[in-house]
């Protein structure tokens, strides 16, 4: 629902030039730099999190911005259509932390479960950057993509 809400603004902006602003309940700035790690939803590791933070800091142009109306119409569009799609016949390794509340969760379950050659790695307790979590999260994800690699690079 929300889904079509987005893709309708942003066609309607368009016309307009407006579907170059930023997305509602968004804008130039990520929010990392002023952002509290206990209400954070990236990682559970303080160290990686301060490291994040200390980057953009250093180097604001590190930082992520809020997408345009035009980004997210198109990012629906095709999310809708990949999703029309039967899965690829090639291996994938999907890596989900059980505190994900970035983006769906259910939605990643539920391409996986149609993904014959998928695989899931399941991090409870792990929020949306796992290659930025705790060193136990970060190095099996990290190994397991690195496995799905090596075997299948020839």
């Amino acid at each position: 629902a929300l889904g079509a809400l987005i893709g309708a603004l942003a066609a309607a902006a368009r016309p307009f030039g407006l579907d170059r602003g930023y997305a509602p309940t968004t804008g130039p700035d990520f929010g990392l730099p002023s952002m509290a790690f206990e209400t954070g939803n990236l990682t559970t590791d303080r160290a990686q999190f301060d490291r994040m933070q200390a980057q953009i800091r250093t180097d604001p142009r590190l930082s992520l911005g809020g997408p345009t109306l035009r980004w997210m119409g198109a990012a629906i569009a095709e999310m809708r259509a990949l999703a029309a799609l039967p899965s690829p016949a090639v291996p994938a390794l999907f890596g989900l932390g059980g505190a994900e509340a970035i983006v769906s969760a259910q939605a990643i379950r539920d391409r996986v479960a149609r993904w014959p050659q998928a695989a899931l790695a399941d991090y409870p307790g792990a929020k949306h950057e796992l290659l930025m979590e705790r060193d136990a999260v970060r190095a099996d994800f990290l190994g397991r993509v690195l496995a799905l690699f090596a075997r299948d690079a020839t």
